[in-house]
């Protein structure tokens, strides 16, 4: 029983030490191609949303434009506030989607609200932003 044991207890071992050699290598490949990925300045990507507080929020965040690389890490530039941040390039994945996310808000018109403080902070928004035109004229403030 001794014998047993003794062989049960090796074996054990033996697959202990493979399972965690094998998570390392997966580790180490998995963090050298990351590592390798190129964004060129001017791409857009996606970035990883680090946040714990709700499991439903979205796992991805952005579009954002790379401005700068600065060895693994990237200096990102948010298309709307136009802020910039500096993010590991393990936290980015490339942004799949076809030309400029924000071509898209051509199509879209803004409705009247009834708080008119947060149409005014709306439309101040839109205005020093140059996206003036998304404002239908019946609803741009007078100059």
């Amino acid at each position: 029983m001794c014998n047993r044991q003794r062989y049960l207890t090796e074996i054990a071992q033996k697959v202990q030490t493979e399972i965690i050699e094998e998570r390392d290598r997966d580790y180490l490949q998995h963090h050298e191609q990351k590592e390798q990925a190129e964004y060129p300045i001017g791409s857009l990507v996606l970035v990883k949303n680090m946040s714990k507080k709700d499991k439903l929020l979205t796992p991805w965040l952005g579009p954002y434009r790379v401005v700068n690389q600065e060895g693994a890490r990237f200096e990102l530039q948010n298309l709307v506030t136009l802020k910039t941040r500096l993010v590991h390039v393990t936290l980015l994945k490339p942004f799949q989607g076809s030309g400029n996310p924000l071509d898209e808000l051509e199509d879209l018109t803004i409705e009247p609200y009834d708080n008119v403080k947060r149409n005014a902070v709306v439309h101040r928004y839109l205005e020093q932003h140059g996206l003036q035109r998304l404002i239908p004229p019946e609803y741009r403030q007078a100059s």
